[in-house]
């Protein structure tokens, strides 16, 4: 005896799911941007969607984009001698000031502060995107 099971609806839902990831991801960065210190544009302007094995990853590529998003000051590690690319650097406590003039939300944790304000509106594309809507 021998069943016939027809997958096709399960692989077009999980085709769907990569489309939706996508999606996802492109109203996240769309939601975050405006909380982006954007000073000459080069950290707003530099993000890249990475597709994982999973999902996407969302990466701003600016070298210094993890020490804005971190919100501290930095400095060199007290035993280096300069400034160069590749030294450690020490987090301190003082908090960074973002310029407001383009971004007048710009802040620490851009993609914290959108989900707090967008999160409910991701769910709500994930489920209908799910077929739960």
């Amino acid at each position: 005896m021998t069943n016939k099971v027809d997958l096709s609806p399960l692989v077009t839902r999980l085709n769907n799911l990569n489309v939706l990831t996508n999606r996802l991801a492109d109203v996240i960065v769309r939601d975050s941007d405006q909380y982006v210190p954007f000073l000459s544009s080069h950290l707003a302007k530099h993000v890249s969607r990475i597709q994982t094995g999973t999902g996407v990853t969302i990466v701003w590529t600016e070298p210094y984009a993890a020490y804005m998003y971190g919100g501290k000051v930095m400095v060199k590690a007290p035993d280096t001698m300069g400034q160069r690319r590749g030294y450690h650097k020490v987090v301190t406590d003082r908090p960074l000031n973002y310029n407001h003039t383009k971004h007048a939300l710009a802040q620490k944790g851009w993609v914290d502060k959108a989900y707090l304000v967008n999160g409910h509106n991701w769910a709500a594309l994930v489920a209908h995107g799910l077929g739960a809507t």
